[in-house]
């Protein structure tokens, strides 16, 4: 196949099947919502431990990749989550991961 420059024409065309690299083997593994919220929960228990500026909820990328999570697991869950306050935080407590409060 020519796709309109060598360099693209040479990576196209170094297998017969292309489709074939896309096996359900090779692509990433996807984790379940606890497992991804794992971090939060552990953050959580350690309470003070942890600086407010260091925790994983308060990357943007990792909220949202959280949230799409959660919305994939359980859309009604995913809407009550998005109208609480810290909102990971709330995800984990309900899942029954960690104490709204810190260490047990």
């Amino acid at each position: 196949m020519v796709l309109g420059t060598p360099a693209l024409d040479m990576l196209w065309n170094q297998t017969d099947d292309n489709g074939e690299c896309l096996g359900p083997e090779d692509r990433e593994h996807l984790p379940s919502l606890k497992e991804f919220l794992e971090p939060v929960a552990e953050q959580m228990q350690a309470g003070d431990e942890v600086a407010a500026e260091d925790k994983v909820v308060k990357n943007p990328v990792y909220q949202w990749k959280s949230l799409r999570l959660l919305a994939k697991h359980n859309v009604m869950e995913f809407a009550a989550t998005c109208q609480a306050p810290n909102t990971l935080e709330y995800t984990v407590t309900k899942l029954g991961m960690a104490s709204p409060g810190g260490k047990d």
